[in-house]
């Protein structure tokens, strides 16, 4: 653990029929959290 803030933006999309969920998918960035990790 570095100490240092960690902010992360991230998207979910999520696809649906007949009120069912058909598809689900979560995209972040993993760059920032290499970049914090690599801060100190």
């Amino acid at each position: 653990m570095t100490g240092l803030p960690y902010e992360q933006t991230s998207v979910s999309i999520a696809r649906t029929s007949n009120g069912l969920i058909t598809h689900y998918a979560d995209y972040w960035n993993p760059l920032a959290l290499t970049a914090s990790a690599d801060a100190q």
